[in-house]
């Protein structure tokens, strides 16, 4: 695992400098909208971690219940830098999943794999 991260990371920042070469010096109209896509996917993700926190919590707090765990899984990434990231990073993450959890109760992140875990005591 530990040359796996390093390896898609250049893999990812090769592929940034191919495209960005491809919209820089060809003008290609497919590669202006691939970035395009690319930016608004990310920042869609990031934008609906917060109602799938927001959904467990409410499934544990209506139901009792664990939601289930596949809805976590893509946000199992994000949960990690909510608790343990830097806190330039984890403060803002974390404000935005506990934005609609009641006051004293607990938030609900998914911080293991297929899992989701009771992080902090809102």
């Amino acid at each position: 695992m530990s040359m796996v991260l390093p390896a898609l990371a250049s893999v990812f920042a090769a592929l940034c400098v191919w495209l960005g070469v491809r919209i820089a010096n060809r003008r290609e109209r497919w590669a202006k909208w691939t970035a395009v896509v690319g930016v608004v996917g990310a920042v869609l993700y990031v934008a609906s971690f917060g109602p799938a926190c927001w959904y467990a919590w409410y499934c544990v707090e209506s139901t009792g219940r664990a939601p289930p765990p596949w809805i976590g899984l893509p946000y199992y990434p994000l949960g990690v830098l909510a608790v343990s990231g830097p806190t330039f990073i984890a403060k803002p993450l974390g404000s935005y999943a506990a934005a609609r959890v009641n006051k004293g109760t607990h938030l609900y992140l998914p911080l293991r794999w297929r899992k989701w875990d009771i992080s902090i005591r809102r």
